[in-house]
């Protein structure tokens, strides 16, 4: 059989141990998986429809946003597992994955640069209705955040 993804399978305990550290780290460290995840699951929230905020809103764009988010999330563990795998020593796995963590935290950075008007005036105001409705959100599933970190 042909290993496609060129995982090493005679790597030493602690490599292994740190493999499987950094993948259960980025399982529960996955913010848009599990938002997206609970979010698919509650249904397309009545304090939308007409806000001025997001007023043309569909159910149809509510959850496609949803369906992306956990595609994403989804992809980055892939990514992650498969970077993280193929690592043959300790200092492999753990710039594999920060590196893969680095790029995905990059959509996190530019939003709060967005909030802080370093794009404009417009970004600013479109980041600051996001974040109220995230915030508004956010009361709901805290829990959910503060149990996983």
């Amino acid at each position: 059989k042909e290993n496609v993804f060129n995982i090493p399978g005679n790597v030493t305990i602690p490599v292994r141990l740190s493999q499987f550290l950094a993948f259960i780290i980025a399982v529960f460290k996955q913010d848009d998986l599990l938002l997206g995840i609970e979010e698919s699951f509650s249904s397309f929230p009545s304090a939308y429809k007409g806000n001025s905020a997001f007023p043309g809103l569909t159910q149809k764009q509510w959850y496609s946003s949803h369906i992306f988010r956990c595609t994403q999330g989804l992809l980055n563990l892939v990514t992650i597992f498969i970077l993280v795998m193929q690592s043959v020593n300790v200092m492999d796995v753990l710039l594999n994955f920060l590196g893969v963590t680095f790029i995905s935290e990059l959509d996190d950075l530019m939003f709060k640069l967005g909030a802080k008007g370093y794009f404009g005036i417009s970004y600013k105001e479109a980041t600051e209705k996001a974040m109220f409705k995230r915030s508004k959100k956010n009361e709901r599933v805290g829990s959910v955040r503060n149990f996983l970190t």
